[in-house]
């Protein structure tokens, strides 16, 4: 029988420790996997609900900037109405001093 030397034990040693250490490297390194798997995936359903957020808030406001517009438009009808009248009515009156000398106009004569 063959006694072990010192250095077959050390050699055997270092291949034991070295081992360890590889399969020690490997659990950390499918940890570590593990770990920013689960992060990429909870990042992907933040990303999805901020896109789905995104399109509803999206909607929300054209459907309010479409009212707004709507009743902007209606403000600006009724301000140009409300001008046509102030126009005939100064018209009106303007004709109405001229027909009769006995009036005195509000303002400068036209023209």
């Amino acid at each position: 029988m063959e006694t072990e030397t010192p250095e077959r034990s050390a050699s055997a040693l270092a291949r034991i420790v070295s081992t360890f250490f590889s399969k020690l490297r490997r659990l950390f390194g499918n940890l570590i996997q593990f770990a920013q798997r689960s992060q990429l995936e909870e990042l992907g359903d933040q990303a999805r609900r901020l896109g789905s957020a995104t399109v509803e808030s999206t909607t929300f406001v054209s459907g309010e900037l479409r009212a707004l517009e709507e009743r902007l438009s209606r403000i600006e009808e009724e301000l140009a109405t409300l001008r046509r009248l102030l126009e005939d009515r100064q018209q009106g009156e303007s004709g109405e001093a001229d027909a009769r000398p006995d009036r005195v106009a509000s303002g400068p004569p036209p023209g």
